[in-house]
């Protein structure tokens, strides 16, 4: 399967298992930086992804599928708190130590990345939210608590596929979070982040 096909089969299971989950157990905030992220940003980012990685998640998707679990739940649940009903109903996977390690060390080289992308493209980024954990809003969540929400529920084999991604994207001087934004700068017409930046455009 190329890679475009893969970064289609995911959009869909996500927007089946984010739709399930809003319904299921509805979290306190959804705004729209969580859906200008699916419109928008999530198809640009896949595209940075390597085949593994696509590959890996994917698998991860359609194990949740076929046992009647929600990865967008618990990542309801790792960026917003849950009650005693929910913690009790959905029971997640313990994560090992090395695992955790693996979340710390992509989250750190990823908010490098992505600050350098909104120094390189102030306006176009001025309006998707906050970067760390310390300016977090109950209606918008930081970049650095979604993250690792969505680390926390990859299985092992798409953590450590990523972690080999991250590796070989920080060793060839690769920066995916300024080509996502390019890529979300060409579907809206313009031709790279820089010309719409430069435009005044944002997102």
């Amino acid at each position: 399967m190329a890679s475009l096909d893969l970064v289609e089969t995911i959009r869909h299971y996500e927007y089946e298992d984010f739709s399930y989950a809003v319904k299921e157990w509805s979290p306190p905030y959804i705004g729209c930086t969580l859906n200008s992220f699916f419109t928008r940003m999530r198809g640009p980012q896949l595209m940075t992804w390597s085949l593994e990685v696509l590959e890996s998640y994917c698998t991860d998707l359609e194990k949740a599928r076929m046992y009647h679990t929600s990865l967008f739940i618990e990542r309801f649940v790792y960026v917003y708190g849950c009650s005693k009903e929910v913690s009790h109903r959905y029971r997640f996977p313990m994560r090992s130590l090395e695992f955790k390690k693996y979340v710390d060390f992509i989250t750190k080289i990823s908010l490098i990345w992505e600050t350098r992308a909104r120094m390189q493209f102030p306006l176009f980024t001025k309006c998707i939210g906050p970067l760390i954990v310390e300016e977090d809003t109950q209606m918008s969540p930081s970049y650095e608590v979604r993250l690792r929400a969505e680390l926390m529920t990859y299985s092992t084999e798409t953590i450590r596929a990523y972690f080999e991604f991250v590796m070989q994207c920080w060793d060839e001087g690769f920066n995916p979070n300024i080509q996502t934004y390019h890529g979300v700068a060409r579907e809206l017409g313009f031709p790279s982040a820089s010309e719409a930046d430069q435009l005044g455009a944002s997102l």
